[in-house]
């Protein structure tokens, strides 16, 4: 404090105190400078306030306009930074005690006060006022960080993360302009995208020339740190002064945008009423930065994985678009080409040798197996597109497998069998019918066409649940869970295939030369139906032995019958 010159304001109405305590700080004078000011009610106090700078007050509690603890009470709030230091004639420490929670930083009794007391109060009151000012200022800006980052931190949209930036930072730093430029990574250009306090399409239309600032961007943006450039407005580094001066900008600040050393972009301040940036506010204003990278980088990201998202969306459209279009105009002529066979077959035409009816039985084949598989895109579109609605049919099971039976019969050279496990007493169940006889028809087709030889079993049971009451019906409804099994002896599958055999379009064997035919659709559309009727699916199989679907589908069951049993928990029943 040595050799500074300290202009303290004298709230007393006793000119003898008041020159008293002038004579006691001139006594002093070698050691330290006081301009005193002196004035006797706190109105006038006031009045100077408004008008003059003080570093400090030395306030008496009795003046004719104010009393006690209210007088301290009014000049803190006129004088919220200044230190204020107490003069009374009493001493009582309760009323010391009272000024000091009022906000004075220290009591002096008049009489008690010789000049180097009175100097040390009021230079410990300046330093005290200074530190707790510091340490106030640095927990809101502790608190201003923790709300900026929970803002920034609760959209992930680009606009939003920057308009909330520059709204904090405006709420903060009111005098403070602010701008953002990000990396525009395919014109390789930093493009202007927001500003504060002043006007953007002025800004953006002199910031997208890239001489604008060249010699502080580019600096920021290529050595990744701060820059700091006092006076911008007689900096010779700056090509055109014209724009600072007519928004009285004084001061630059440049902080880069930096995610894991990778540069976003620029973050620059400008002061308007401050020539220069103090470290205490760069420090804070980097920390901002800091916190900005880290939720730009994350919305960068967002919007990638959106457009990314969208190109994904349009691809698969435009791709069952072309599947839909190009099944409906091949199925069209496969059905007239199919339809003349047939007429072949019968005789329409005439007589067939034996070797034209060979020929027209194998072109009759590759014609059904061209409509099955048209069929399949058609099938698998539908459901991918979600206009597969489920309906709710009656379903005799009994009816539904006996039917299911007569399709298949052993192979001719009994290569091939069949084996049926079911029950004759099978209730009436409510599900989609189309839906679990596709479902039925893929798994046995599936399981005979790798079974070149040997056996298909189909097995079904019924799993009991509990009883909820209908409320459009007087009967009592029972939930119950279709299970089935569908088993081969055929070549199986090998395991690290087995997390694929649902994808669509997927082949175990893609070759051009493979064996088995077919374009991958029949298994992923089964897991999609036995989906659409909230059932659960799943596979065991063993190369060279064979492959096993379990099946659960819940459905609703009106008619009781005599083949459930009625122990505790789910029981299992064949039929």
């Amino acid at each position: 404090m040595t050799g500074t010159i300290n202009k303290v304001l004298l709230v007393e109405d006793n000119p003898g105190d008041a020159l008293l305590l002038r004579e006691a700080l001139g006594d002093l004078a070698g050691s330290l400078s006081f301009d005193l000011v002196h004035v006797g009610r706190l109105e006038a106090a006031l009045q100077r306030i408004g008008q003059e700078t003080f570093d400090a007050i030395l306030l008496d509690l009795s003046l004719p306009d104010a009393q006690g603890v209210d007088t301290v009470v009014r000049m803190q709030e006129a004088a919220p930074r200044l230190p204020i230091v107490v003069l009374t004639g009493l001493d009582n420490d309760a009323a010391a005690l009272e000024a000091m929670r009022a906000g004075a930083q220290d009591y002096l009794v008049k009489g008690q006060i010789d000049g180097r007391l009175l100097v040390r109060a009021v230079s410990y009151a300046i330093e005290r006022k200074r530190t707790q000012e510091e340490i106030e200022q640095h927990l809101s800006r502790i608190i201003a960080l923790k709300d900026i980052n929970g803002a920034l931190t609760a959209t992930l949209e680009l606009p939003a993360v920057l308009k909330i930036l520059l709204e904090k930072v405006g709420s903060l730093m009111p005098e403070l302009c602010a701008t953002v430029k990000l990396w525009d990574q395919e014109r390789s250009n930093l493009d202007p995208v927001a500003c504060r306090n002043l006007d953007e399409n002025e800004w953006k239309a002199v910031a997208a020339d890239r001489e604008f600032e060249r010699e502080f961007i580019d600096k920021v943006f290529l050595s990744k740190t701060s820059l700091v450039v006092n006076d911008v407005q007689n900096d010779n580094r700056v090509r055109d002064h014209d724009f600072y001066r007519r928004h009285d900008l004084n001061a630059y600040l440049g902080i880069p945008l930096l995610v894991d050393d990778q540069v976003l972009g620029v973050l620059s301040f400008y002061a308007k009423e401050e020539r220069e940036f103090t470290g205490e506010k760069t420090e804070f204003l980097s920390a901002l930065a800091s916190q900005a990278s880290v939720a730009i980088g994350n919305s960068i990201v967002h919007g990638q994985v959106k457009q990314l998202a969208s190109h994904l969306e349009r691809s698969n459209r435009v791709k069952e678009e072309f599947l839909g279009v190009i099944s409906h105009e091949l199925r069209t002529p496969l059905n007239v080409v199919k339809g003349y066979i047939e007429l072949f077959q019968n005789r329409f035409f005439g007589e067939l040798t034996g070797e034209q009816e060979r020929a027209f039985e194998k072109i009759a084949v590759q014609t059904k197996n061209q409509l099955a598989m048209i069929n399949s895109i058609l099938h698998a579109i539908t459901i991918e597109s979600d206009v597969a609605a489920v309906h709710n049919d009656e379903v005799s099971l009994r009816d539904f497998l006996d039917g299911l039976q007569e399709t298949y019969l052993p192979s001719p050279d009994r290569k091939l069998t069949f084996e049926w496990r079911y029950r004759p007493e099978l209730p009436v169940v409510k599900t989609d019918k189309t839906k679990l006889r596709y479902i039925f028809y893929n798994l046995i087709n599936n399981a005979v066409k790798f079974t070149p030889e040997g056996q298909v079993s189909v097995s079904a049971a019924v799993l009991d649940s509990s009883r909820v009451t209908s409320n459009d019906r007087a009967s009592e409804e029972e939930r119950i869970w279709l299970q089935f099994e569908v088993s081969d002896t055929g070549i199986g599958i090998s395991h690290e295939f087995l997390p694929l055999i649902f994808e669509k379009f997927s082949q175990v064997d893609s070759s051009t030369t493979r064996v088995h035919g077919g374009i991958g659709l029949g298994l992923h559309i089964v897991k999609r139906c036995i989906e659409l009727l909230q059932g659960t699916i799943h596979v065991e199989s063993e190369p060279g032995k064979g492959s096993t679907f379990f099946v659960r589908i819940p459905c609703e069951i009106w008619h009781d019958t005599d083949c459930r049993e009625t122990a505790s928990g789910a029981t299992t029943i064949e039929f």
